[in-house]
């Protein structure tokens, strides 16, 4: 039963790796995201000496400074800082390593990041009371960014089957918990919304490893739900955060994702939301790109944002609004064919 199971999530990684084209993935990224492709190298090489910092657009908790962990601990903070922790534990900055694979053609890359993966599941217990490095948030982030790990490793032939179920073992665990700890307050906020995004994103990939009892319909409910709730007919996030807005917009697109625009009518409700979010952002955006610093947000670009919105919606308008030429994450999370639809797509102002 166990290799059976294990069959089916490697052939559909299998099938998602050729969809993707990562050669392509990675020549665009050579030609288009010159820049970015620097810092990504820049950061996977501290990243191998156990060097962290936390610069990305949309890191919700930044610190630029570099540490160094001379030992990997995962609940300690270098800088008194306990949202340090929360973003060391989040895994959003492990695809670097893979990407930097993909620039230079160095396997030690992958090997580094299945170590840190196997390394923390090794020192973090999934225990039915949370700790510093497993916060419900953070527990939700990190199983969305581990799915992303997994399908390519499996998919590129850089994992076995061992260490993939090893990883697989930990993220039902982390699904159970989230499960159990869930509370009234989620279903109207952006914590709640991205736990049950990444609960919904792994049962599309990894199905044949989560439990079967129910968890997966109750996700789907209560993210329908969440949604309905929590965005309001404007588009705008009710917390009125453009942080958290992007937050969520971010996690229906990783979701999303999923289809290549071929959506299934019963999750139209999510292409939708996504949409209407999409412009909402659109609109809160300067004539400089940058979305305005309300409550517990910095000014930041959403170009990048809008760039994902006009492949996954089919929206002109988005295009109008976007980068020129697809950006480095954008490309990362869509793939070839994402890009090649952006290249194709006419713009259309707003």
């Amino acid at each position: 039963m166990g290799d059976e199971r294990y069959v089916q999530v490697r052939e559909r990684a299998e099938a998602y790796a050729a969809w993707y084209e990562k050669e392509r993935v990675t020549a665009h990224i050579t030609e288009n995201c010159r820049e970015e492709a620097k810092q990504i190298l820049a950061q996977a090489d501290r990243l191998m000496a156990h060097t962290f910092s936390f610069e990305d657009r949309w890191d919700m908790e930044p610190c630029r400074e570099p540490f160094t962990l001379k030992e990997m601990i995962w609940d300690r903070s270098p800088n008194g800082d306990p949202e340090w922790i929360f973003m060391l534990n989040r895994h959003e900055y492990m695809n670097k390593l893979l990407i930097a694979g993909w620039l230079t053609g160095d396997t030690s890359y992958a090997e580094k990041l299945k170590w840190f993966l196997l390394h923390w599941i090794q020192a973090n217990p999934i225990l039915s009371e949370g700790t510093v490095t497993t916060r419900t948030i953070d527990t939700g982030i990190r199983c969305m960014s581990w799915q992303f790990l997994l399908i390519h490793l499996i998919g590129e032939g850089l994992m076995g089957q061992q260490e993939a179920e090893r990883i697989l073992d930990s993220m039902r665990s982390q699904f159970s918990y989230m499960r159990n700890g869930y509370i009234g307050k989620y279903t109207l906020s952006n914590w709640g919304l991205l736990q049950t995004a990444a609960i919904c994103h792994g049962f599309l990939w990894f199905g044949e490893y989560l439990p079967g009892d129910g968890l997966m319909e109750w996700a789907w409910n209560e993210l329908e739900n969440q949604l309905a709730l929590q965005v309001l007919p404007d588009g705008s996030h009710w917390e009125q955060s453009m942080m958290y807005h992007m937050e969520v917009l971010m996690s229906c697109m990783k979701l999303l994702a999923y289809w290549n625009g071929d959506v299934p009518k019963d999750r139209t409700w999510l292409l939708e939301k996504t949409a209407d979010m999409s412009r909402y952002a659109m609109y809160a955006a300067g004539p400089d790109h940058c979305q305005i610093a309300q409550c517990d947000s910095d000014i930041t670009d959403v170009r990048d944002v809008l760039t994902k919105a006009a492949v996954l919606t089919g929206d002109g308008r988005f295009r109008f609004a976007g980068f020129e030429s697809m950006d480095l994450d954008s490309a990362w999370l869509l793939g070839r064919n994402g890009i090649c639809r952006y290249g194709r797509q006419k713009p259309r102002r707003p």
